[in-house]
């Protein structure tokens, strides 16, 4: 019984430490993408503003 438990909760934590993986793992790239963006931003306003 109490193997059963304890594998079962390691499963419930291997499956939570998982999703943390995964969560931190997207969070990183939006991270990525909204820094490329802003940078992306600057660099276009950057060439709008500079007179040929």
């Amino acid at each position: 019984m109490w193997i059963r438990i304890s594998k079962l909760l390691l499963t419930i934590k291997n499956i939570a430490l998982i999703g943390v993986g995964i969560s931190l793992c997207i969070a990183l790239i939006n991270t990525l993408i909204s820094l490329g963006a802003m940078l992306r931003g600057q660099i276009f306003k950057d060439i709008a503003h500079t007179p040929y």
